[in-house]
């Protein structure tokens, strides 16, 4: 049986995930594909990826925002953005067990009892506190991107430079990349939701100064014409529609 090939734009999420099926293919940041570790943590993506599924498929993850990764476990992202981290080399052979325990979990239940647990225990024996990044987040998802960064130092009332700092080591990318992929996200969405989409209300309710704008950051963070991407999504919704 030949592999299932998934492709999907960037989210603007970070992932922890434990593969507990056959192991899989991901693209990485050279745009090679390579053999996933059994559990890691997954950065920024700053561009549409590629997964090669293959054999039995079993995985389970938690999603986070995309400053929770650091907040919680003070890892500066920069060092994970574009990249799946084993977590061994980050918390060592203790998370060797909540793999196995996920693994072995005949429930999802049960694998997701045992991925809670080990993170509640975690959280409870962190000490962090909300900061301005982790509003700052709130507002651009809330806003799906489209907001500037002197918008977002005004209403925290914090200064431009030391906030887009923090922002970069706790997101991983500075506050405007950031805003530009989640518009484009968001765009996508508007996207494979529409049966004939106006390119002109697109390029509105996106947020972008004009279609020349928008197209070209699709085609940076996306890698294709949007044309092209409507095209290929809405035939693969419609297929799994029936």
């Amino acid at each position: 049986m030949d592999p299932i090939q998934v492709e999907s734009p960037p989210n603007g999420f970070t992932a922890m995930v434990f593969v507990y099926g056959d192991r899989y293919k991901a693209e990485n940041g050279k745009q090679q594909m390579e053999q996933v570790p059994l559990c890691f943590l997954t950065g920024q993506l700053t561009a549409t990826y590629h997964l090669q599924l293959s054999g039995k498929i079993g995985m389970a993850g938690v999603v986070f925002k995309p400053s929770a990764i650091s907040s919680i476990f003070r890892i500066p992202m920069p060092e994970i953005t574009n990249q799946r981290i084993p977590l061994d080399s980050i918390f060592g052979p203790e998370v060797c067990l909540l793999t196995e325990q996920v693994a072995d979990a005949t429930s999802h239940f049960g694998k997701i009892s045992a991925i809670e647990a080990y993170l509640l225990k975690k959280v409870l024996t962190q000490k962090f506190s909300l900061d301005a990044v982790d509003y700052a987040v709130d507002i651009i998802m809330e806003r799906k991107g489209i907001i500037s960064v002197k918008e977002l130092t005004q209403l925290l009332n914090i200064n431009r430079r030391q906030f887009e700092r923090k922002f970069i080591y706790k997101v991983g990318l500075s506050p405007k990349y950031y805003c530009r992929l989640k518009r484009l996200g968001h765009v996508c969405s508007l996207l494979v939701a529409k049966k004939h989409p106006d390119w002109q209300d697109v390029v509105y309710e996106g947020g972008f100064y004009d279609q020349s704008h928008f197209i070209k950051d699709f085609v940076e963070f996306i890698q294709q014409n949007p044309s092209l991407y409507y095209k290929q999504h809405k035939e693969l919704v419609n297929f799994l529609d029936r």
